[in-house]
């Protein structure tokens, strides 16, 4: 999948025994992958970030219960699923096309790309604001997280049928949509 799960394990027991590198190095690891998740979820950068400080407050919180049963980075979404679920529990329905923050500027990137880059999540974001949040969810651990069904299933606890299902679903959806037909 993605990161180093045996240094992940490391800095875990590091960052558990106190040492505030170890915790850095965790953030800075999966801080671009959480936050596209959130973006892709939430559909605009505001929403992301706050989603992205849940998901890593909730981490430092039960870091102690990670039992090691899954790697890091199954554990890490897992939290980032069910917070996902949560926000959408209690989103109030703002700017659902999501041009509110087309002004925010991310520095790290080279403004062309940025800009490219800005376009393509847009065109993916409006596509994944097609789905529901359960089919969107399945659509982004499977293709953008690049887990197995198996690793979804363990992560948010749903028979991997019913996320087959979702998926499958999603997909059809998508390849029905004008937008998509055209591509």
């Amino acid at each position: 999948m993605f990161g180093k799960p045996s240094s992940d394990l490391t800095l875990v027991k590091r960052a558990l025994k106190g040492k505030a590198d170890a915790w850095d190095k965790l953030i800075r690891r999966y801080e671009p992958k959480i936050f596209n998740f959130a973006l892709r979820m939430t559909g605009n950068h505001e929403d992301a970030r706050d989603l992205m400080q849940e998901v890593f407050i909730a981490v430092y919180r039960n870091l102690e219960s990670y039992g090691q049963k899954a790697a890091f980075s199954s554990w890490i979404f897992t939290i980032a699923s069910r917070r996902a679920t949560d926000f959408y529990r209690r989103r109030k329905p703002v700017d659902p096309m999501g041009e509110g923050d087309a002004d925010l500027k991310d520095d790290r990137f080279d403004p062309h790309d940025d800009l490219l880059r800005y376009e393509s999540n847009r065109e993916i974001q409006h596509l994944l604001r097609q789905l529901s949040p359960d089919q969107r969810m399945v659509v982004e651990l499977k293709i953008f997280q690049e887990m197995t069904f198996e690793e979804m299933a363990n992560s948010v606890d749903i028979p991997i049928n019913t996320l087959k299902s979702r998926f499958y679903g999603a997909l059809r959806k998508l390849k029905s949509l004008p937008e998509v037909c055209r591509a």
